[in-house]
């Protein structure tokens, strides 16, 4: 249960949650959606009863790669091969830092799968409905920076959007 200037802990709602990565500029590729994100975070509370982003929100996520989908099966089964290998779950995370921003707050991310740990940065918003809360953002990465060998010439960008329901415990 949520209470207005304290902590609150929220679980992830993996049915309602949604995380969408595609490649830029425009690829012949099929957008990759992943379903069953986990995981949980602990959250203050100012006295409206709204995310105070002064303190640090504590918590992880996991994303298994059995919840891939590329749209074609020869495709899926590449994907979730590059990004998990063969143990079937590709990305465990968690929160290092959030701050406020324009369009909502930055959120900093410490991410590990394909053998590595990653940091990376996210844009959002939080929108509160009743006690749950939704999150939203949208995450850039150099597919250099994650370990993905490319042409020199090659300038691509992947962009992960996210939808995070996220319910009170």
């Amino acid at each position: 249960m949520c209470h207005a200037g304290g902590m609150a802990l929220y679980e992830i709602d993996p049915e309602r949650t949604t995380f969408e990565v595609r490649v830029r500029p425009g690829l012949p590729m099929p957008v990759a959606r992943v379903t069953g994100l986990t995981g949980s975070f602990e959250v203050t509370l100012d006295d409206e009863g709204e995310v105070d982003l002064r303190h640090p929100i504590v918590g992880n996520f996991a994303m298994q790669m059995d919840d891939l989908n590329m749209g074609n099966p020869v495709m899926t089964m590449a994907a979730k091969r590059f990004l998990a290998g063969d143990d079937g779950l590709a990305i465990t995370g968690g929160i290092d830092g959030i701050e406020p921003h324009p369009a909502g707050y930055q959120l900093g991310m410490t991410m590990t799968f394909r053998g590595g740990t990653h940091r990376m940065d996210a844009v959002g918003a939080m929108d509160r409905v009743g006690e749950e809360m939704l999150v939203t953002g949208r995450t850039r990465v150099n597919p250099r920076d994650i370990g993905v060998r490319l042409p020199p010439m090659v300038k691509l960008a992947m962009i992960a959007d996210w939808k995070i329901a996220l319910t009170p415990t």
